[in-house]
């Protein structure tokens, strides 16, 4: 690996507040090493990038170009502005604006300097000429022993996965695009088809007229112009059609795409699939437009349409193609039927949570309050104001979103009962901080036990509510209600007095603060 940059696993990218003088504004925002955009090779549309000296307790920030559009209007003025975090009153200085279409970790809308202990980070790494994933695997997990010996660590690295920078930010993509590709050009493909049945079928009826123009004096090369003139009209007429249509598609579309997916702002009407599907359209108006014609206008006035070789083979070449448009048609509607099939499945998956009337929220507190006192108390009468909307049934605040993936608090966990081996083995798990309400709000049903109450607060015992997932992991179908488990290296224990399949795996449910 000739550079290394590293991203804090959690937690993010994830959402979170700052105000821009007194306007509240949320970022998903990303902790990263300063040479990250090094490593990347990115070059900024606006100001500076991030750089290694940044590393050292500097409070700057760097916007990405889809969050200074949406949120600052393109402003170049932006570059020296300061945004404040509402929770610490920390002042961070907008230094740069990310090219567009840079969008790693995918989601990122700023990215913040500096690291803190116990965090997880992600390495990403240019790799030297010659080099192989594989060995980029072996040389990582080489220097992580050796960092855990130095530190007199005794622990097992399970291994680490390396992958491409397009498939981190675009995931598995690759094959759906694959198939939506071969979708669109057998549906390119049944339109050429059709057009060109129709200018067959046009070729005959002017097979005599074009024939009669010769006998009276027309020349081979009047007809070709003709013939020339009238395609090029039609295929850059459907052309330009097309094109337009297509580009209002393309707009509507991406304005109603979520931002979060990659890429938006890169999402534009190239010129190699214009020009291949003009250079398409326009082979198709020639082959069948032209050439019949042609041939016609080199035959003589006793050509039978009744009758004749020249009549059976163009009778052979349109249903030819009139079977090659059905089959075609059946291909295309095939493959429809099934992706509606699996649409309908995806809208009735079990998600684990009732979704119907579910609303979030994100509360950011004034920054002249920052005792952890005043946070609490506001943080109750914000939810009893709530509860008290009409329509509203339930409410719990919580850390994270449904789903959150690499953005939850993940943690290394000790169950009580469990020997050294099983504790060291163990993975790690998702963490989830929620309210009392939190299972009744998410309509998650809670199989044994109980859920989260008002008294589970500071001062009276830890509790936990596990996954079914999570208790089969710790104890292996033993009844865990009652037992105890810790984060590792953690004092105090925290007592499962629920077991629950809440059908979310990998999530525990902490104490309320």
């Amino acid at each position: 690996m000739r550079e290394v940059a590293g991203i804090v696993h959690w937690p993010g990218p994830s959402a979170m507040p700052l105000v821009d003088g007194d306007h509240p504004i949320r970022l998903a925002q990303m902790f990263v090493s300063g040479n990250l955009f090094e490593v990347l090779g990115a070059k900024p549309a606006l100001g500076r990038l991030l750089v290694p000296s940044d590393d050292w307790a500097s409070h700057v920030i760097v916007l990405s170009y889809g969050a200074w559009r949406r949120h600052f209007n393109g402003d170049p003025s932006v570059i020296g502005h300061q945004l404040t975090n509402p929770h610490d009153h920390l002042a961070y200085t907008i230094v740069g604006v990310a090219p567009p279409g840079l969008d790693y970790p995918v989601g990122v809308e700023a990215w913040r300097p500096g690291f803190a202990d116990g965090v997880i980070v992600d390495a990403i790494a240019r790799l030297a000429p010659g080099a192989t994933p594989a060995a980029a695997r072996a040389e990582f997990l080489a220097a992580a022993r050796s960092i855990f010996t130095r530190a007199q660590f005794s622990v097992t690295l399970g291994g680490a996965t390396v992958h491409s920078l397009r498939e981190g930010v675009v995931g598995k993509a690759r094959p759906v695009v694959i198939v939506l590709t071969a979708a669109v050009g057998l549906l390119l493909l049944i339109a050429c088809v059709n057009v060109g049945n129709l200018l067959l079928l046009r070729a005959a009826a002017r097979a005599r007229e074009i024939s009669v123009r010769r006998s009276l004096g027309a020349t081979y090369g009047d007809i070709v112009r003709q013939l020339l003139t009238e395609s090029l009209l039609l295929a850059v007429g459907g052309g330009v059609l097309g094109l337009g249509v297509g580009e209002i598609a393309r707009r509507a579309l991406v304005a109603m795409a979520p931002y979060q997916l990659p890429h938006l702002d890169l999402v534009r009407s190239s010129a190699a699939p214009i020009a291949a599907t003009a250079a398409l359209a326009l082979l198709t108006v020639l082959v069948f437009g032209i050439l019949p014609s042609l041939t016609a206008a080199n035959r003589q006035l006793r050509l039978d349409e009744r009758a004749g070789t020249t009549t059976r083979r163009r009778r052979r070449v349109r249903q030819w193609l009139v079977a090659s448009q059905v089959a075609l048609a059946l291909v295309m509607l095939s493959g429809a039927a099934l992706l509606l099939r699996s649409l309908e499945r995806l809208q009735h998956l079990d998600l684990g949570i009732n979704t119907d009337h579910l609303t979030f929220a994100y509360v950011i507190p004034p920054a002249a309050h920052d005792t952890l006192p005043w946070k609490i108390q506001m943080g109750d009468a914000v939810m009893a104001h709530l509860r008290a909307l009409p329509g509203v049934t339930a409410v719990t605040p919580t850390m994270f979103s449904p789903f959150a993936g690499s953005s939850m608090w993940i943690l290394s966990w000790d169950a009580e009962g469990q020997t050294a081996s099983d504790s060291v083995a163990s993975p790690t798990t998702a963490i989830e901080v929620a309210g009392p309400d939190y299972f009744r709000v998410l309509g998650i049903p809670v199989l044994r036990g109980r859920t989260f109450l008002d008294t589970d607060r500071d001062g009276t015992p830890m509790v936990a509510i596990l996954s079914e997932a999570a208790a089969r992991r710790y104890w292996h179908g033993q009844d865990p209600v009652g037992k105890r488990i810790r984060p590792r290296g953690a004092v105090h224990w925290w007592t499962s007095s629920v077991s629950s399949a809440t059908r979310i795996s990998a999530r525990c449910g902490s104490r309320r603060p």
